[in-house]
This record gives structure tokens, sequence and C-alpha cells, in this order.
């Protein structure tokens, strides 16, 4: 079938056809039903081409939003972080006239690369998965870099860590004997993870490793002829440079968003091993050594990860890597110190910058920071690191705060209004240090609707910014989505009715304590939840977006978005700010309506809070009949 030019294929169909009922589905369906020969033929010969033209450059787009609308940043200049800058790679036999006569040129046979990644993390083998550093390992870390201070300052000098300990405890050597519960065993073989803490590199730096049989010495030299593969193309992670919320440049670098950050703290890697004939393992021949190395400025394709990339460093990259282990290097300078938490995970802790005398910078050894676990537990213990101290810096507990969230589960009809279909208590403890930053934050959520309230299977949700940069500890059963980046508290509310469940925040990138309150929350629920669904049904609080997983077709629709009435006054949701279940030290509680009661019929003063936009009658809730 030919389309006349000019002419839509449902109008030429209407025109052609014995009938003139023609949907756009019709004509839809009907072209994505045809089928048209492959052309498999392969060319006898392969082109051959005198020049091969590789051009690169980058363009610049202004966005509305980055993750949903809204949640730009203007900083004190008024200047929003809505630039995202494109790389754009494109590969050409040259260039001709676009006709005999035309003064237009293009590109002859072009092929394009474009992409906004900056070397996020894809897995594409099934080895990447969340990691367990916990907040705790975090603190220790930080009081033992930062010489007990809750906060990093420059020139930290640690080379104390690496002092008296063998230098071959800058890798992870597998033992061939060990003892396990008194008695010597025989290891064969053991599994390897990489868990990525955190990084505060001041450029975009990518993790590597390598391996080697143990009883083989190494030199600089013979690490070229090693196989070498990269774990995390960009360690970048959000909300510290080269990646800030401001979205401005710094120095001449590039920072981003927390939302295109290429990796999140505790991202968990696990090693793969290649044998000299090319089969890959998950396990690693005991009796062999993995060593790590860093590379400032290589920034990869995600793609090119474990184990499609082996990259000949420094032939390549000059000298913008740096070992671990110094006999590695071309100056014989160590770039890492390790150290032993709960003889469980050991921590290697890199310096970007050559080591040199009178830069006190060089010796922070805290620009990336990942542990090492394996399976078995079969690490050379003559090879020890010093132990991760037990001291963290000092911190307090701030005044614990309590809201409750309701919701009525019929949106976007109006139901019967009495908002308590789902009811959770949410109680938060912010930890800080003496200097006033962030040390951990403490969500507690307990579903405490009435017995009976809903009949759906509501699943309570939650999103907090302050979590997107931070090592997270959950209670059993809280699962996070990587879609929407909400965390599944409970996937039935009434399933879990009375049951604290916790998650813990510890920030990377410590937050002043006046910045926690503004950021940005999300508590939701979806109806009738199942994991993975899309176009499911969301409940917000009022001014929130859905996630990209809600059905948007909904919204508008009958009683309207999260409003009962299209003037948008009676909301489907509601943050109330007293607690919601009874205990001695609670003076005031939230007493829900009555089930299939109007809420306004027990808040007397419900409706002119509601009619008001929040202006009125801000106590309302304090007054039931």
């Amino acid at each position: 079938m030919g389309v006349h030019p000019g002419k839509s294929g449902q109008k030429y169909l209407e025109e052609t056809s014995l009938t003139t009922d023609i949907k756009k589905q019709t004509v839809k369906n009907k072209i994505h039903a045809l089928e048209f020969p492959k052309n498999n033929e392969k060319p006898e010969k392969k082109k051959e081409i005198e020049y091969l033209y590789i051009e690169a450059d980058e363009d610049h787009a202004s966005l509305q939003f980055r993750e949903k609308k809204g949640d730009l940043i203007e900083n004190e200049n008024h200047r929003k972080n809505n630039c995202l800058i494109t790389k754009l790679v494109y590969i050409h036999e040259g260039i001709e006239k676009e006709a005999p006569k035309s003064k237009r040129h293009k590109l002859v046979n072009p092929y394009y690369f474009c992409g906004t990644s900056y070397g996020k993390v894809t897995d594409v083998n099934g080895i990447i998965s969340e990691g367990d550093i916990t907040g705790d390992h975090l603190r220790r870390l930080q009081a033992a870099f930062w010489n007990g201070l809750a906060y990093r300052k420059t020139g930290n000098d640690n080379r104390k860590w690496a002092q008296d300990v063998d230098e071959r405890a800058l890798a992870t050597t597998l033992a061939k004997k060990g003892i396990e519960n008194g008695k010597e065993v025989t290891y064969t073989d053991a599994e390897v993870w990489v868990t990525l803490a955190t990084e505060y590199a001041y450029s975009q730096i990518s993790l590597g490793y390598y391996y080697y049989p143990s009883d083989q010495k190494q030199t600089p030299e013979s690490f070229n002829k090693l196989k070498k593969y990269i774990i995390f193309p960009n360690v970048s992670v959000g909300n510290s440079i080269p990646y800030c919320e401001n979205g401005s440049k710094v120095g001449g670098v590039l920072n981003y968003g927390a939302e295109n950050a290429p990796v999140s703290p505790n991202t968990r890697c696990q090693l793969l091993y290649v044998d000299d004939e090319g089969h890959v393992s998950t396990h690693f021949p005991a009796g062999y050594t993995i060593g790590y190395f860093i590379v400032s400025k290589l920034v990869t394709n995600s793609k090119n990860m474990l184990p499609d990339a082996t990259y000949k460093i420094p032939s390549i990259l000059g000298d913008t890597r740096r070992c671990a282990e110094g006999y590695m290097n071309k100056d014989g300078h160590y770039s890492c110190v390790t150290l032993l938490a709960d003889n469980t995970t050991t921590y290697f802790c890199f310096e970007n910058k050559t080591p040199k005398e009178g830069d006190p910078d060089s010796f922070t050894f805290d620009d990336v920071i990942f542990g090492v676990t394996t399976s078995p537990n079969g690490i050379d213990k003559q090879y020890k690191p010093k132990d991760l101290p037990e001291k963290t810096a000092l911190y307090k507990a701030d005044q614990t705060t309590y809201r409750t969230y309701t919701y009525e589960d019929l949106w976007p009809t109006a139901g019967d209004y009495d908002l308590n279909d789902v009811m959770v208590e949410h109680q938060q403890t912010i930890y800080f240090f003496s200097n006033g930053r962030t040390s951990k934050i403490v969500d507690t959520f307990i579903p405490c609707q009435p017995v009976g309230a809903a009949d759906y299977r509501n699943a309570f949700a939650f999103y907090a910014d302050y979590m997107k940069g931070s090592v997270v500890e959950c209670s059993d059963g809280i699962v996070k989505e990587d879609k929407t980046g909400a965390y599944i508290i409970c996937p039935n509310t009434n399933d879990a009715l009375g049951k604290p469940l916790t998650i813990t925040s510890s920030p990377i990138d410590l937050i002043m304590k006046g910045n926690v309150a503004g950021m940005n929350t999300d508590p939701f629920i979806i109806v009738n939840y199942l994991p993975g669904k899309n176009n499911r049904t969301e409940v917000h609080l009022p001014k929130h977006t859905s996630t990209i997983l809600a059905n948007k077709s909904l919204t508008g629709t009958k009683a309207d978005a999260y409003y009962v009435d299209k003037d948008g006054n009676h909301p489907f949701a509601l943050e109330i700010p007293l607690p919601s279940i009874a205990d001695p030290k609670h003076s005031k509680i939230f007493v829900p309506a009555t089930e299939g009661r109007k809420i306004e019929e027990e808040f007397p003063n419900f409706n002119s809070w509601a009619t008001s936009d929040g202006q009125n009658s801000q106590d309302w809730y304090m007054h039931r009949k």
C-alpha cells in the first residue's frame, strides 16, 4: 500500500475504502502488523575508506524539571539548575553537497553516539546490587580520617593507618588455607564484592581491578600485561563535587544534581574472574591477589563494565592511574590505606593525588572509599590491615518530631471522604554532630488506621531527598523502588497495623542542621499494590506529583487530581502535626473521623481550613466533636 505524499494514512484509507469509518487505531494496527523481508545479504567485500572522521562536541539543553515537576533548585543568584550538557560523538566519511547546486552540505554516512550518562552504572552482567555498609561503619570512617571531627578538613594526614602494615594489605589476597572454628580448613576459591561507600574527589574517577597469582611479584611494567577491568566507570556520587546539587561549575568541573550522579553510595558490584581461555566466573581461585586502581577523568560508557572492557593502562591514559599497591606505581608510592571493620569488611581508602611532601592534601586518603568482602572470608591473615577504630565523632539526638498521614483510597472519586482508609504515624529523630551537621536520620512509620477501614490492599511508600546521598538501613520487608527512588514501607498497611518500620539514613555528604527540614519528602499510598506494576493508582499529599509508575490518565478526572472537588479545596491526603498512637509522653493525639462519616462532620473547622487554602482554622484537627 502506498500513501500519497502529504496525506496521513488515515485520510488515504478513508478515500480508498468502501467505508469511511476508519479509526486512527485501525491504521496503527494495520501498519504495525505489516512484515517486511529482512536483507540478510552480506557484502562480498568490506568497504575500504581512505579517511574516517571522528568528531566530538557537546550541546546544552534547558530542562523544565529533572525528575519531576517543581524539583529545580534556585541558588542565591536566582539561577536554576536546569542546564543539562549532552555529549555528542559522530563518525563520518566526509562532507558533500546536499544537492548539486546547493550551498548547504551534509555528512557522508554519519553515525552518532549521544548520551548524558557520564559513566552511569548499567548492570549488564547481573552483578550489581545494594550493599550492606552500615551507618556505624560510615561514622567510624569519618572519625578515623577526620581526626575525630564531624566534618572534613583539608590537609588531614592519614599516613598513620599505613604505618607498620605489610603493603600487601593494600590488596585482597585469597588464602589457600585458614582457621575456622579452631580448625584448619582448605580454600579452593572465593567470591569477592566491592561496595562503594563514598567519594570526595574533585575530579571524575573510574575504579577498576586486576588480579594475578599471589606468588608472582609484580612491577609497574608487568602491570601493563595484566587483565584490568572497570568496576564503576564514574564513582561520583550525588551532592558531592563534581556532582553538587546546585548544577553550577566549580573550578571548571561541571556539577550535577543527585538525580544525575552516575552511582549511589552503598552500590555493590561482584567481581568477575576471567581465565586464560576466556571463561567467566564469579569465583576467584585461592592463591590469587586482587589489586585495585583508580583513573582520573576516565568516564567510560557504562556498558564497558565487567568483563567487556580491558584497558591498557597507562599506555592509553598516561599517568592518571594510581594503584593501591606502591610497587605497581612508577613512583613507588602507595595510593591507598586499608582498615578492617569487625573482621568482615576491608575498607580501601584511595588518594587521587600523587603523594608529595609539602602538599598536605595528597595524604588525606579519602577521595574514594569502598569496602571489600569475600565468601568464604578467606583473606590471608598475614596481610591484615589495621582495625577500624570503634570511636565515632560525637553526636546527639535532636528533639523527635511526630506527624500522622491520613488517606482516602477511592481517589479520584470522593468516596465516603472519612480520610481514614490508611493512617501512618511518622516519628522522625535527627542526630547531629556537635558542629550542627547531620549524623543520621531515623524515620519510623507505624500503620494505625482503624481495623476494617479499607478493603483495598494499600501500600505505603516514602521518598526523601536526603536518602539519595545516604547509606540507608531498613527494617526487614522495606524495599526500594529503583525506578522511583521511593521505599515501599509495607505492601499492605492492613497487615502491618501497629508494627514499627524503620529507615535509618546516614548522609554521605553531611547536611547542615538548618537544611534538613527544607528537604523534599513525599509520603504516598499505592492502591491495590502489586510490585513492578505500571499505571498504578497513587494518592499523594496536595501539590505533590505522582511517580513515573502512576496512571497519569486519572489525573484531572472525576473529582480531580488529589482533591475532592474541581476547585481543589479538599485533599485526598493530609499531613497532621500530631501523633495518632496513645502514649503517656503524648499530651494530644489525632483521632480520625468515624468510618463512613465525612471528616467535616466530626471536625467542624475542617471546611474553613480547606476552603481558605489553609489560611484559616489551622488547628482544625485539634477540635473534634
